[in-house]
C-alpha cells in the first residue's frame, strides 16, 4: 500500500516549498515558480485527433505530404497554450496584472515527435496555419503562477484570493441537477475552446452568489420598485416577493443575466440621478442670479410654484 508521503513527487514539494515561502516572505501574490529551467519549457498537453473537428486543425501540416507522414485519426498531437505575458510582461511580476486571464487569439498545436523540442518547434496556430515562435508560448512558470490562487468552494474563506484560515462548510440540498463528465465532453470543451459552452458542465452556484444577487435585488427593489426590477431581470412577482421578505425563492432566470440586468438597471437610475441634481443646480444659479423664484419664473417661462417644487 502506497502511502501519502511516498506519493508526493519532488516537484509537488517544490512548488508548495516556493508558495510557502512566498507567503512568509509577505509576497504571496509573487510566487517565483521559476526556479528549475524545466520550468522555462513551453507547456505541452498530447491529445488525440478523436473527431473530424481536431483532425480539421491539422489541414495546413497534412496538405501535400504522403499518407504515411500525415496525422491520421486518432493519431497524436501535442496542445500547448497561448502566453498571457507575451502581451502583458509586467504580469510576470505580478499575476494580479491580468487578473489570470489567457489570450484566446492563438490556438497552438504541434505534431507528435518523441524529441519533443522539435515538435515545439513546429507549433502552429490550428486556425490561420501559421507557424507560432516558441516565446509566444506559455511556460509551466506561468501555467503555475495561478495555482496558489484556485478556489476551494468546498470551505467557507476559500476564494481565490482569501488569507486566513478556512472553515467547514454545511451542506443544504436546495436542488437536483443532473451532470455528465463523459456525456457533455468536458475535456474536449476544454481542449478546442471555440464551442461557446455548448457542452459545458453546470455545477450549479455557490451559495454565497446567490446571497449577494438576493441582497441587490431587495436594494434594487427599494430603490426603483418591483415592477421595473422584475421588467429589468424576468423574475416574476412572486418570486421578488419571497426575497423581499428573505424567504427561500428559486428562479430559472441566470444569475449572470440577473447580475447585468441589475447593473444597467441602477447605473440608469445613477444617470437620472446625476441629470436631476444638474437641473437642480442650474435652476437655483438663475434664483440667484434674478433675485427670487418669481423673477427666475418669468425669467424661464414656467410656473413660480413648479420652479419651487424643482429646487426644493
Amino acid at each position: 500500500m502506497i502511502s501519502g508521503k511516498e506519493k508526493l513527487q519532488r516537484w509537488h514539494y517544490d512548488a508548495w516549498f516556493a508558495i510557502l515561502t512566498a507567503a512568509l516572505d509577505g509576497k504571496a501574490h509573487q510566487v517565483k515558480f521559476g526556479y528549475h529551467p524545466n520550468l522555462m519549457k513551453p507547456t505541452v498537453s498530447r491529445y488525440n485527433a478523436t473527431s473530424p473537428d481536431i483532425l480539421s486543425w491539422v489541414d495546413p501540416y497534412n496538405a501535400g505530404k504522403p499518407y504515411p507522414e500525415q496525422i491520421k485519426p486518432c493519431g497524436f498531437l501535442y496542445l500547448l497554450h497561448p502566453s498571457t505575458f507575451a502581451s502583458h510582461p509586467d504580469a510576470m511580476a505580478d499575476p494580479l496584472v491580468t487578473k489570470g486571464r489567457a489570450r484566446r487569439d492563438q490556438f497552438p498545436i504541434a505534431p507528435f515527435d518523441t524529441d519533443l523540442d522539435k515538435a515545439i518547434a513546429g507549433a502552429f496556430d490550428r486556425i490561420s496555419g501559421e507557424p507560432i515562435d516558441v516565446s509566444r508560448l506559455q511556460t509551466y512558470q506561468e501555467a503555475l503562477l495561478g495555482y496558489p490562487f484556485r478556489s476551494e468552494p468546498k470551505f467557507l474563506n476559500g476564494q481565490g484570493y482569501d488569507t486566513g484560515r478556512t472553515e467547514r462548510c454545511h451542506v443544504h440540498a436546495c436542488a437536483v441537477q443532473f451532470i455528465g463528465k463523459e456525456a457533455d465532453r468536458w475535456e474536449e470543451e476544454h481542449i478546442i475552446g471555440n464551442r461557446l459552452g455548448e457542452t459545458a458542465i453546470a455545477y450549479g452556484v455557490d451559495p454565497l452568489v446567490s446571497a449577494r444577487i438576493y441582497d441587490a435585488l431587495r436594494t434594487a427593489m427599494a430603490a426603483v420598485g418591483k415592477t421595473k426590477v422584475a421588467a429589468a431581470t424576468g423574475i416574476a412577482r412572486a418570486t421578488l416577493n419571497k426575497i423581499e421578505r428573505g424567504e427561500a425563492a428559486t428562479t430559472t432566470v441566470p444569475l449572470g443575466r440577473v447580475h447585468r440586468a441589475l447593473e444597467r438597471l441602477m447605473a440608469d437610475r445613477s444617470a437620472k440621478e446625476r441629470g436631476r441634481f444638474r437641473q437642480r443646480a442650474t435652476l437655483i444659479e438663475v434664483v440667484r442670479r434674478e433675485g427670487g423664484i418669481r423673477a427666475a419664473a418669468r425669467k424661464l417661462g414656467i410656473d413660480a410654484s413648479n420652479l419651487r417644487r424643482k429646487i426644493m
